[in-house]
């Protein structure tokens, strides 16, 4: 695992094979759960994968990470996510094409909140060759809305998952998780710039089984897209 600092911001790299995808995980420094984990929960699933994976560690994500301004659940959103998705194509891109000789696809990978912020960025550029989005906060408000109004901007592959139990709660707007990931998947499937997508039930809630679940869809990306190189 590498180490470097881009802005004062802390990004890791663990690289297996040459012109390998790369996922880039963006995660918060606060949360215990990260590259080692991901990478060591890939390497359980097959130690044969070829990737690189990233993460940048970015800080205050409900700010940074939030496509628009929000009030909601005591919570405030300032809607910074272009500024953070600016800031990725601007700095961490041109340094992994350099350093990693220019490998043919790229994909963002997110989970919660920067799970959301994944799908919203492959509306937002055609950089992405696709969107991990694990568990993703699609209950934001308004993002059932934004999604039938948009459209991806290059072809793509998305793997989405849910715990099973993310949508059991008292609280509605949290509940709407279920209804709007599944909307997501139906919408996506129509359309005509989607390669292919996935939706992945998975067992417990929330913050079940986190690296695992990463790595999962890792994993059904490099696969699916090995299988689609075939066909």
């Amino acid at each position: 695992m590498q180490q470097i600092v881009i802005d004062n911001k802390i990004c890791n790299f663990h690289s297996k094979g040459e012109k390998a995808p790369v996922f880039i995980y963006v995660n918060e420094p606060s949360i215990p759960i990260g590259a080692r984990q991901i990478t060591e929960a890939l390497e359980q699933i097959n130690s044969n994968l070829e990737y690189t994976f990233v993460e940048i560690l970015i800080n205050d994500w409900d700010n940074n990470l939030s496509p628009w301004h929000e009030k909601t659940n005591n919570r405030e959103f300032n809607g910074n996510a272009l500024q953070t998705l600016n800031w990725i194509t601007e700095k961490i891109i041109p340094y992994i094409n350099s350093f990693y000789n220019a490998p043919e696809e790229i994909y963002l990978t997110g989970y919660s909140l920067s799970g959301l912020f994944a799908l919203w960025a492959i509306y937002n550029t055609d950089i992405f060759d696709g969107a991990v989005c694990c568990s993703g906060s699609l209950w934001f408000p308004h993002w059932d809305e934004f999604i039938l109004k948009n459209r991806i901007k290059k072809k793509s592959l998305v793997y989405l998952s849910l715990g099973g139990k993310e949508e059991r709660t008292k609280n509605p707007l949290m509940a709407s998780v279920g209804i709007n990931t599944r909307n997501q998947h139906s919408i996506l499937k129509k359309e005509s710039l989607i390669k292919s997508v996935i939706l992945e039930m998975n067992p417990g809630g929330h913050f079940a089984d986190t690296a695992m679940r990463v790595a999962k869809g890792i994993n059904w990306i490099i696969k699916e897209k090995e299988y689609l190189s075939k066909r």
